[in-house]
């Protein structure tokens, strides 16, 4: 039976794929899914826990053979191996705490038979594209969560993939990080020209940077863009676009589209919208006492219920929009299919313009004539131009005037207080003696591996006879980012090296150095110099984080207030009194405006 055909322009592309895992129990996992990503697209996967996300990405990029059903590859089936031309971003960091970046970045090349030249070349490419030039020599531990997933997907990147897998690459950010990563993802199609398929559950990210979006749930697949998922009908999807995390997005998205509310609006509508009837019987106001007890018996107060209005109509305009696009009847597909799908096999002879332009010579009664008959074709031919004068509220100054109370601080760490849990930490230090690394089949050096073996209990002896670890360390270590340092890694947290690593470094009582390990690397010798229980940052140690988010906040909202008292104004004073009550300078644009929508100088 031949493949089913798939479009030139799928870059991976799945056919009737279903993964099931042996029991007992037996898990049905995932499918059928048929799936096509085209190349160069942003494309995201979304369902509820559970439903099969991380076994597609594992189907997807070849860590895991269907049980039944096809897989192509730039056209190519795979058939359990993992494919050329693909970087991947799992959602733990898995770099390698005795690594530096530049290390870590490399070390997806370390077996590539690429000149070393090439190697460095690729690697101060992808440290520099993702802005970790000047922390290229820093280690895991002393990096941000923010460094830590850039720096995983440099590693990916080194590798000069076609097509890059993120596994929730937002998790664990801060919104501020969380938005920056999405812009430098976004970069990677305008600068690299990559196709990119994440799963994730950020609802920011998804209007952020997707094309289209997959979402998993009972089993099955529905896919379309995000205007088609926020209108499909199905309960979860409902929930999960509608709800109040997906609420707060569409609001959050509404705003960056740069859609508006003003208060005169909400009054429009309580007088003449849906709460008419209610406020407003036969169009008389039911006067202010009696709105507010109206709003009191269904415990709220005006402020709080007119916001809640604004925001109704803010995602009003929202739906809108996306209700408004344009749409193509039945006749124009039908008139674009045959002209994509006819072909004609014809004999031709090539007759240079400029020669019949010289033979052409129409008088000017006949170019009047052609113009009179054509009269229409040239009806608003010159398009609408416009001058206009605009105020520009100033956020970076009003943002430098705030001051952030105690208060407010407080709160706002009350609310966040998971963000600033700290894992259980251990302070270690290490000296490695590298095993040879696997040859063609995985044949494996025993040799080799015994004399390093050798090596490393050496050094155990002598640091049990009194040797001093920082000076053997910066002898023998062949991990030459810590050698330097003593062998010193610094605080590392679990989930973030090798099990066998990491079972030494929290289980050793400190201060002791234990018995040989073996990893995939080689032997480590390691010592536990600190260990740290998990506990929550104190506020003092995450003030430098909160109070620049709370004053960009703060100066939003005051920012919003300011354009919106200086629309009322201009409106009933005049554009210039509107002005110079404000403290405003109207500026006037340096060229006309050929459309509405153009964006000022």
């Amino acid at each position: 039976m031949s493949a089913p055909a798939v479009s030139e322009q799928s870059h991976v592309a799945l056919n009737g794929v279903v993964r099931h895992y042996d029991g007992p129990p037996a898990v049905h996992a995932l499918g059928p899914i048929d799936l096509e990503i085209g190349r160069g697209e942003f494309f995201s996967v979304v369902g509820p826990s559970g439903c099969g996300k991380s076994t597609l990405l594992d189907v997807l990029c070849g860590l895991a053979r269907p049980t039944s059903g096809s897989v192509r590859f730039e056209g190519k089936e795979l058939h359990g191996e993992v494919p050329d031309g693909i970087g991947v971003v799992f959602q733990e960091d898995s770099s390698m705490p005795w690594l530096s970046v530049r290390q870590n970045v490399a070390f997806g090349l370390r077996t590539s038979s690429l000149p070393e030249r090439e190697v460095a070349e690729r690697v101060d490419h992808a440290v520099s594209f993702m802005g970790l030039a000047q922390f290229a020599g820093h280690y895991p531990a002393q990096l941000s969560g923010g460094m830590r997933k850039r720096s995983g997907l440099a590693r990916a990147l080194a590798l000069d993939p076609e097509i890059v897998f993120l596994d929730e690459p937002t998790a664990g950010l801060d919104p501020i990080a969380a938005g920056d990563f999405d812009a430098l993802i976004r970069d990677l199609r305008s600068s690299l020209g990559l196709t990119v398929f994440m799963v994730t559950h950020d609802l920011d990210t998804l209007f952020a940077i997707c094309d289209r979006v997959a979402i998993l749930v009972d089993k099955k697949i529905r896919v379309g863009s995000l205007e088609e998922m926020l209108q499909n009908e199905h309960p979860w999807i409902q929930s999960y676009f509608h709800g109040p995390r997906g609420r707060a997005a569409l609001l959050s998205e509404a705003e960056h589209l740069g859609l508006r509310v003003t208060p005169q609006e909400v009054q429009d509508d309580l007088q003449h919208g849906r709460y008419a009837a209610t406020f407003f019987p036969e169009g008389n106001f039911v006067g202010k006492q009696e709105y507010e007890n109206m709003l009191a018996r269904a415990n709220l107060t005006p402020p709080i219920f007119e916001e809640e209005v604004r925001k109704e109509l803010l995602l009003d305009k929202l739906r809108a929009l996306i209700s408004g696009s344009a749409s193509v009847s039945d006749g124009q597909i039908h008139q674009q299919f045959v002209k994509e799908n006819s072909k004609v096999k014809f004999e031709y002879a090539v007759i240079k313009q400029d020669d019949l332009r010289k033979g052409l010579h129409p008088t000017d009664a006949e170019l009047k004539a052609f113009y009179e008959s054509h009269k229409a074709q040239y009806n608003n031919s010159i398009p609408e131009k416009r001058k206009v004068k605009y105020a520009v509220v100033d956020l970076g100054k009003i943002q430098s005037g705030i001051q952030i109370t105690h208060d407010d601080f407080q709160a706002y760490y009350d609310q966040h207080r998971d963000q600033y849990r700290v894992d259980q930490q251990a302070k270690v230090s290490h000296i490695l003696i590298k095993t040879p690394l696997p040859g063609p089949g995985g044949k494996v050096d025993e040799k080799g591996v015994a004399e390093a073996q050798h090596r490393a209990e050496d050094l155990l002896k002598q640091l049990k006879a009194g040797a001093k670890f920082e000076d053997l360390a910066k002898k023998y270590s062949e991990d030459p980012g810590s050698a330097k340092e003593g062998g010193s890694l610094g605080w590392i947290g679990k989930g973030r090296t090798v099990p066998e690593f990491e079972k030494a470094a929290f289980s050793q009582p400190k201060g002791q150095i234990g018995d040989l390990v073996k990893s995939s690397y080689g032997f480590h010798i390691i010592r536990v110099d600190d260990r740290q229980d998990a506990h929550m940052k104190t506020p003092d140690e995450v003030k430098d984080q909160i109070e620049p988010l709370l004053k960009q906040q703060k100066a939003q909202q005051i920012a919003q207030k300011q354009a919106e008292a200086l629309l009322n104004q201009a409106r009933t004073q005049g554009l210039d009194a509107a002005a110079a009550a404000k403290r405003q300078r109207w500026l006037e644009s340096r060229r006309a405006l050929p459309y509405a929508g153009e964006q000022l100088p």
